[in-house]
C-alpha cells in the first residue's frame, strides 16, 4: 500500500506483478465465497492525517474511494486496541472507521475474508480490493471513546467507470508482457505527469533489445498528442518507428496516421516532407 499512498512510480512499477495477482485473486476468492450477509466492518486508524479528515467531515453523502487495498475487521474490540490511548493533535486525528457492507447488494466491490490465510487466528480480517468505495454517511465525536467515528457504508456507485478500465485494460494485455498496464491506465485516467514519469522510467530500466520499448515509445508519444505537445510526439512516434523497422514489424499505415496527425499539428511541420 505504501506505493498506493505515496503515488511513487518507481513502487508501482517494482510491485505490479504483485498488484495485479493479489488483484485477480481477490477476485476469485471473492467469487468462491459468495458472502450475502451484511457486514458491519471496523478500521481504527490513530494517525489521519487532518487535511484528509476535514476533507471527509465536509463531504457527508459523498463517496471515497481507496487508492489501494484497505484491511478492517469485524472485531470492534480488537480493532480500538489499535486507537485506544492515541489523541488527537494538530496534524493527526484519531479516528475508527465503521463499514456496513451489505454483500447480497454488491456487485462491483471486491472483499474477501482472510482469516483463513493469514495465519493469525481471531483477527476476522476483511480485505476490500483497491478502488472500493464508499458513502461517507456520518462523522461524530466519541466522548466514551475519545476518538472520531466515521461510519461509511460500502456502494457500487462510482465503480462502474473503474471497473470498466480495468476490466478492459485485462483484456487488451491479457495475452502480453504486463509493462505497459499501469502507465496506459494513468493515461486513460488523464494523470500525463504520472504516466510520463512510468515510461520514462520504463525506457531506463528495459533493456536495449526489449519488445516493449517501441510500444513505451508509442504510448509516450499519445500522451505528447493529448497534451499537445507536437514536436516531442513526433520524435517519440519515430523512435518507435525506428525500432519496429529494425525488429521488421513495423505497421507503415499505423505509423503514418500517428505521424501525420503530430506533423499537421505542428508549428514547425515544415522540417517534414
Amino acid at each position: 500500500n505504501q506505493a498506493f499512498r505515496t503515488e511513487d512510480i518507481a513502487l508501482w512499477y517494482l510491485f505490479r506483478f504483485y498488484i495485479i495477482d493479489l488483484c485477480t485473486q481477490l477476485e476469485k476468492i471473492h467469487k468462491e465465497q459468495n458472502l450475502q450477509t451484511t457486514l458491519t466492518l471496523y478500521r481504527g486508524q490513530s494517525h489521519l492525517p487532518t487535511k484528509e479528515f476535514e476533507n471527509i467531515k465536509s463531504n457527508i453523502g459523498g463517496l471515497i474511494s481507496t487508492n489501494g487495498f484497505l484491511s478492517s475487521s469485524k472485531d470492534i474490540e480488537q480493532t480500538s486496541q489499535f486507537v485506544l490511548g492515541a489523541t488527537d493533535t494538530e496534524d493527526f486525528k484519531v479516528v475508527l472507521f465503521e463499514i456496513t457492507v451489505d454483500a447480497a447488494k454488491l456487485k462491483n466491490i471486491i472483499f474477501v475474508d482472510i482469516d483463513q490465510y493469514t495465519g493469525i487466528l481471531g483477527e476476522k480480517e476483511i480485505l476490500f480490493s483497491i478502488g472500493s468505495v464508499f458513502k461517507i454517511e456520518s462523522v461524530n465525536y466519541d466522548t466514551n471513546l475519545n476518538l472520531w467515528n466515521i461510519k461509511m457504508k460500502a456502494t457500487d456507485e462510482g465503480t462502474y467507470e473503474v471497473k470498466q478500465r480495468i476490466d478492459t485494460m485485462r483484456k487488451k494485455f491479457q495475452n502480453r508482457n504486463i509493462n505497459l498496464l499501469f502507465g496506459r491506465v494513468l493515461l486513460d485516467m488523464s494523470q500525463f505527469t504520472k504516466a510520463e514519469s512510468y515510461f520514462q522510467m520504463m525506457l531506463q530500466v528495459l533493456p536495449r533489445q526489449h519488445e516493449d520499448l517501441a510500444s513505451v515509445y508509442d504510448h509516450i508519444g499519445e500522451l505528447n498528442m493529448r497534451t499537445t505537445n507536437w514536436n516531442e510526439a513526433i520524435k517519440n512516434f519515430n523512435s518507435a518507428y525506428q525500432i519496429k523497422k529494425k525488429n521488421a514489424v513495423i505497421h507503415k499505415r499505423q505509423f503514418k496516421l500517428q505521424l501525420g496527425y503530430a506533423v499537421d499539428n505542428d508549428e514547425y511541420s515544415s522540417q517534414w516532407p
